[in-house]
């Protein structure tokens, strides 16, 4: 996935919420921040990031949002590459 987004100037990353965040949407500009996880198969989206920064010196412009189950995301066109 580092390689795959690597290729773009920006990325989305897409997350759904229980409930437990007051907005029904939410959305954040994030920046590349190696985070350690104690599960195994977890990966944040700010430590892709990183991996996409250290391993092919890309830096894209990052956003990620948050929304709660069964809230429609429509696409705004702002990813694009």
């Amino acid at each position: 996935m580092a390689e795959t987004i690597a290729q773009y100037d920006r990325v989305c990353f897409v997350d759904a919420h229980t409930g437990a965040v007051p907005q029904d949407v939410n959305v954040s500009a994030i920046a590349a921040e190696f985070q350690a996880s104690p599960l195994t198969h977890h990966l944040t989206a700010q430590s892709l990031l990183t991996f996409a920064q250290t391993l092919y010196n890309a830096r894209p412009e990052a956003i990620f949002s948050l929304g709660a189950a069964g809230i429609s995301l429509a696409s705004s066109g702002s990813c694009r590459r």
